[in-house]
């Protein structure tokens, strides 16, 4: 597949004051965006990205082959859309940004869920002059946006895709989360490396490990194991281009998703789809029999009290 020659047009939006979920208000919150191509006026042909735990606006950058010649997101048909998410240090507002005090947030960034992130995204499009999207797709952390979007904003979006993400963040998910965050704490620079170890970890699988490195020595000479080298090399990618408490920030976003108890608005019909649906519903019921009373009365059985359990699936949700 080649690439489609398209330049995306990237600009900065200030949405204003953004509410929180935890309470608080973050004010005068910016958000950097990525469009690819010219979105139709009724959104036919836009597909809203969402980024994965550490990705930016640039969706090319990371999802580049999704958006070449022949593939799902053909730009030469698609108008492709992205946001960086608030919390994330690629433009938008966050732990980087410089508070009301005149410093930046650092560590008092508050904490940002994945609906504050959503609804943010929701305000920038509508500043873009984009209220509806095709699609709206993302892997991980972009997936548990794909899924809010869905769920908050049902008559902004036609579908969505998620890709490697769950309706909550499991126990174990979070737990590996809190390891990253802590080594972070005791100390920003290496921590960072630490956690993005362990972060890389949990993304693959013992199979893909062994076939990769097995336990064969560092490819480049090292004195540690192919592995080792490996880990190493991804977290100098990490130190380069992440902040801390930006990493931090965006761990508590995943950590936050849980859907299974929230309610939404169900999706409006329009008035001749009601009316189909009733018609199809009146064609397919039967008359009833009409049923004779018995002359000797059945005895009943004795009541029984039906218990149910449900045990939540043992999964993780891995970041990225």
């Amino acid at each position: 597949m080649s690439e489609v020659q398209v330049q995306p047009q990237e600009f900065t939006v200030n949405i204003g004051d953004l509410q929180l979920d935890c309470g608080q208000t973050l004010p005068a919150v910016e958000q950097r965006v990525a469009i690819y191509g010219t979105p139709n006026a009724d959104g036919s042909n836009v597909a809203f990205v969402a980024h994965a735990l550490t990705g930016s606006s640039r969706v090319r950058d990371w999802w580049g082959t999704l958006l070449a010649e022949g593939a799902p997101l053909d730009l030469r048909r698609w108008c492709v859309v992205g946001i960086n998410a608030v919390g994330s240090c690629y433009g938008s507002t966050g732990p980087t940004s410089i508070a009301p005090d005149g410093k930046p947030y650092g560590d008092r960034f508050p904490r940002i869920t994945v609906r504050d992130v959503v609804r943010a995204e929701s305000l920038a499009l509508t500043q873009a002059g984009i209220d509806k999207v095709a699609v709206t797709i993302g892997g991980s952390v972009g997936g548990m946006q794909a899924l809010q979007w869905a769920l908050d904003f049902p008559e902004r979006v036609g579908r969505a895709i998620v890709i490697g993400a769950h309706d909550h963040q499991t126990p174990m998910a979070i737990a590996l989360n809190a390891l990253q965050r802590e080594t972070i704490a005791i100390n920003p620079k290496r921590g960072l490396r630490v956690a993005r170890k362990i972060g890389m970890i949990t993304y693959k699988s013992e199979e893909l490990l062994r076939a990769r490195h097995e336990r064969r020595s560092d490819r480049h000479g090292k004195p540690y194991f192919d592995v080792e080298g490996y880990l190493e090399h991804q977290a100098d990618l990490f130190e380069a281009r992440m902040d801390p408490n930006a990493y931090v920030a965006l761990t508590h976003i995943m950590d936050s998703q849980d859907v299974r108890e929230q309610r939404y608005p169900r999706r409006r019909r329009s008035p001749q789809r009601a009316r189909r649906a009733r018609d199809l519903s009146r064609a397919h019921q039967q008359p009833r029999p009409r049923r004779l009373p018995s002359r000797t009365p059945k005895p009943r059985p004795p009541h029984r009290r039906l218990h149910v359990s449900f045990a939540p699936a043992a999964t993780t949700t891995p970041s990225s």
